[in-house]
């Protein structure tokens, strides 16, 4: 294969979702592989609804994603004497026309050049009827359309400005691109822009048209189902290398059923002739699980880092407290904000217990807290306070009271969290310390007492 130029071109009229950031990323991809070039064009000829924020938008979640691009950004706002031209040289050739709508009527009427002068006219393509037009997809194989089923389409609008059939076509030839990789809603546009680099003498890239991304009830992805922009999934703490391997894996596989793919090797194994015609479904269990491994696979330090935002978020800028709870939510956490919501209880009060852990684990609130005063006074008295002294006392008051040790654990847990699940017990009240552990206890002994009257009839 000869040097490979492809290209991302998004419209700044939207934050960039999980649908553009696939294709990029296919592109990035392809272009690696081939050890060639991945440039990026913003499509903004839309004035009315392009912003700047939108751009932004576009380029931090590129970055973060890791999608670099090759060679200078390339704005379409900024070439418009360029389609101008082309457009015109297509008049001339009698391969366009001039055409304007009179006012109150709905039909495009055609136009002599001269003829022009003065009115506020947009340009036609004239679609050849008698031409076929077919091109061999690199995903889905031979495609063929009919002259005959596509009408005239306007190349420049009325106000001056290209439509985007125009555009990308004379853009992809001046940037050289030889391979255009994009979704399959683009396939209607194929043939009208092969005519359009036929009229102009101009070599053809190759197409790929990339399947869809369906939400899990196979219906068009919506926000509820993951359809929301990329940074979003920075925001709720998704890693960026996760986010990159599970949206690789949206229509595309390494093979031997693999889903952790380190990006090298991901460059080296990608091929766009094994991207599946059928729509790929968007599955966030799936994406929860990968990002719970990268989280896994970083160190403490490096996570440390990644965690002080979302800790800031709640106040909590101690390093060290950070620190500490790491090692017992890393195997839990399956994003960065869970270590913040599963480890709440380290920096707030508890100030109410799981309804349903009540149910079950205070059933008997007069008894529980029996249980819980007898450890009680014999954690008062522990003088090292670690995880295996702390089991020690535990598991001994148990078989003192001739109880199984869940007896103890679970009560001791929704006391001192408010919370049914979280990381080891004794690890846990290890790392809360010895006076929180204490004090959280007694209150929850009180309100187990003053549960139990309430319960028991005068």
């Amino acid at each position: 294969m000869g040097d490979v130029r492809v290209r991302f071109a998004p419209s700044p009229t939207g934050y960039l979702h999980v649908g553009g950031a696939r294709t990029a990323l296919y592109n990035w991809l392809f272009a690696r592989h081939h050890g060639g070039k991945f440039l990026l064009r913003i499509e903004d000829t839309d004035v009315k609804r392009s912003t700047p924020e939108m751009t932004d938008n576009i380029l931090k979640s590129l970055e973060w994603l890791g999608l670099t691009w090759d060679e200078e950004l390339v704005y379409q706002s900024q070439r418009l004497e360029i389609y101008r031209e082309v457009a015109k040289e297509l008049v001339n050739k009698g391969l366009a026309y001039y055409c304007y709508t009179p006012e109150g009527e709905s039909e495009c009427i055609e136009v002599a050049p001269e003829e022009a002068e003065g009115k506020k006219v947009a340009i036609k393509f004239r679609v050849p009827k008698s031409e076929r037009i077919e091109f061999t997809d690199l995903i889905r194989g031979h495609i063929v359309f009919e002259g005959k089923d596509i009408k005239d389409f306007v190349i420049m609008k009325s106000d001056g400005y290209p439509t985007y059939q125009l555009a990308v076509v004379v853009d992809d030839h001046s940037m050289g691109i030889t391979h255009v990789i994009r979704g399959e809603d683009h396939i209607p546009n194929t043939p009208k822009q092969i005519l359009i680099y036929r009229a102009m003498g101009w070599e053809l890239p190759q197409f790929a048209h990339l399947p869809m991304i369906l939400g899990p009830d196979k219906k068009k992805l919506s926000k509820r189902h993951g359809a929301v922009s990329v940074l979003e999934y920075r925001r709720q703490g998704y890693l960026s290398e996760a986010l990159f391997n599970f949206l690789a894996l949206l229509g595309w596989s390494p093979g031997e059923d693999r889903e952790i793919v380190p990006k090298d090797e991901m460059i080296s194994l990608f091929d766009i002739k094994k991207v599946g015609k059928r729509a790929a479904v968007f599955d966030m269990q799936k994406l929860n699980w990968i990002n719970s491994v990268y989280i896994r696979m970083k160190t403490d330090d490096e996570l440390l880092e990644l965690l002080r935002p979302f800790f800031s978020e709640v106040g909590v800028t101690d390093d060290e407290a950070i620190r500490k709870l790491i090692p017992l939510y890393k195997e839990r956490a399956r994003t960065l904000r869970d270590f913040v919501e599963l480890s709440r209880y380290f920096f707030e009060d508890v100030t109410e217990y799981d309804e349903k852990g009540v149910k079950k684990h205070f059933k008997r609130p007069l008894e529980v807290a029996s249980r819980l005063e007898t450890c009680l006074s014999e954690l008062e008295k522990l003088e090292n306070w670690t995880a295996q002294d702390i089991e020690g006392v535990v598991r001994g008051v148990a078989e003192s009271l001739d109880v199984s040790a869940a007896k103890l654990i679970h009560p001791i847990r929704l006391s001192i969290t408010g919370m049914t699940f979280g990381p080891g017990l004794f690890e846990l009240m290890e790392a809360l310390g010895k006076e929180t552990v204490l004090n959280r206890l007694r209150r929850a002994i009180e309100w187990l007492k003053m549960r139990g009257a309430q319960d028991t009839p005068e």
